[in-house]
C-alpha cells in the first residue's frame, strides 16, 4: 500500500533518543529571567534502563509498558568522565501518545552508579 502524501510516519521517540550524541548545550538559570550561564560542547549518552536502575529487559509483544532512559553528560565517552543528570520515563497510552516525566539528579554520580 502506498503511503499517502503528507501522512506522518510514527516514530518511536524513546528509541530514537538512545545512543551517543555530541551537542552544543546552552546552560541557563531556571528562574525569573532564565539567565544564560554558559555554552558547552558536550557528549550526551542516553541509555535505556529498567525502573530499578539496571539494564533494560527485552520487550515482549502485547501491552506497551513505560520505558526509562538515563542521560549522562561529559567531555568524552570515557565512563569515568560521564556524569548522571536525568532520568526520563516514557508512558504510553492506548492511543499511542507518549507522556514524559523527567527527574533531575544533577551531577551526583558517575555513569556506573545506579
Amino acid at each position: 500500500m502506498a503511503r499517502r502524501r503528507g501522512a506522518a510516519e510514527r516514530v518511536n521517540f524513546c528509541s530514537f533518543l538512545v545512543g551517543k550524541w555530541k551537542r552544543n548545550l546552552e546552560w541557563r538559570h531556571f528562574g525569573g529571567s532564565f539567565e544564560h550561564l554558559r555554552t558547552s560542547n558536550t557528549i550526551v549518552v542516553i541509555e535505556e534502563t529498567s525502573p530499578s536502575g539496571g539494564a533494560a529487559e527485552p520487550r515482549s509483544g502485547g501491552k506497551q509498558e513505560a520505558r526509562f532512559l538515563r542521560w549522562h553528560f561529559g567531555k568524552s565517552l570515557d565512563a569515568s568522565d560521564l556524569r548522571f543528570g536525568y532520568e526520563m520515563k516514557f508512558i504510553p497510552d492506548a492511543n499511542g501518545t507518549q507522556f514524559m516525566e523527567w527527574e533531575y539528579a544533577g551531577p551526583l554520580g558517575r555513569m556506573n552508579t545506579p
